[in-house]
């Protein structure tokens, strides 16, 4: 009936695919969010550090967090070397 089909003593479950399905996009939400996150803060820390300790900022630095977390106008504004 209606496509499923059952046996003695088996759960019947048809949302099982669909819930993997939801958690994952929930996930990619949340994983997306994070990085954004996370890549507006590095650039906040180095900015911070940069103008209050004088600290150098290196452009293979930039290179490296830009392949890890992507581009953000934040890194660029920033003085590298």
């Amino acid at each position: 009936m209606l496509g499923y089909s059952a046996k003695v003593k088996e759960v019947i479950d048809p949302s099982k695919d669909e819930l993997r399905t939801s958690i994952v996009k929930v996930l990619r939400v949340e994983a997306t969010d994070f990085t954004s996150w996370l890549l507006e803060n590095t650039a906040a820390y180095l900015e911070m550090q940069s103008s209050d300790r004088g600290m150098e900022l290196k452009q293979k630095t930039k290179d490296r967090l830009e392949k890890m977390l992507g581009k953000s106008q934040k890194l660029d504004g920033l003085d590298w070397v």
